[in-house]
């Protein structure tokens, strides 16, 4: 009889201890799984780039003509006139220098219309300070370039003795972006076409442009 009940009980201990046993088996293949997807996880996690990982950027911008000097358009006394150009440019940072400044490097086609209806073909390179205090709220770089313009023939609104089609260019753009969505931003440029104080050519224009950019 004493044999019969501890018989009993050694068969419930078991009936309690496999259970036991199976659910921490099922524990640790649960963990051994999760940890399996975690890298997934973190990879997916990392699929949206940081703002320093963007280094391509496509611009589209539309801006008016003048012919007034560069110090008239930053001063706001410039005239414009009915002539247009729409731009389209792609570029590539190629360099980061410090924290503060990003170097690119950028090539634009644009086409004229209203009273000039040539293209232009510009290259360039470009310092950009991407460093603002209030970055958190409003992210917003500026950038200063330095490269040359060529004109597919003399513009109309450029034309004197001795212009040329080729010159120097000159840009400056601001940017402003959510710092939710960094890869878009609203930007404005002044695109200026400089003969280098007569060095170069005596025509010079200046176009004041707004559009946007998408980096990738």
């Amino acid at each position: 009889m004493k044999c019969a009940v501890a018989g009993s009980h050694a068969l419930s201990a078991a009936r309690h201890v496999v259970p036991a046993r199976y659910n921490d088996c099922l524990t640790r293949g649960d963990h051994q799984s999760d940890q399996h997807q975690d890298p997934e996880r973190v990879e997916d996690a990392g699929g949206e780039k940081k703002p320093e990982e963007l280094k391509w950027a496509v611009t589209l911008y539309t801006g008016m003509f003048t012919g007034a000097s560069l110090v008239d358009v930053v001063s706001f006394s410039a005239t414009y006139v009915d002539s247009y150009v729409e731009v389209l440019a792609l570029s590539w940072q190629f360099f980061r220098l410090g924290d503060h400044i990003r170097l690119e490097v950028e090539g634009q086609v644009a086409k004229h219309f209203g009273e000039q209806d040539h293209w232009e073909l510009n290259a360039l390179a470009v310092a950009r300070w991407v460093t603002f205090p209030w970055n958190a709220y409003l992210a917003t770089t500026f950038a200063v370039g330095e490269g040359i313009s060529y004109a597919t023939k003399v513009p109309k609104l450029e034309n004197q003795p001795e212009a040329s089609q080729a010159l120097n260019y000159l840009l400056f753009e601001l940017t402003f972006a959510l710092p939710t969505h960094p890869e878009w931003a609203l930007v404005g440029r002044i695109h200026h076409r400089s003969g280098f104080w007569g060095a170069l050519a005596p025509n010079h224009s200046n176009v004041v442009g707004v559009g946007i950019k998408y980096r990738f």
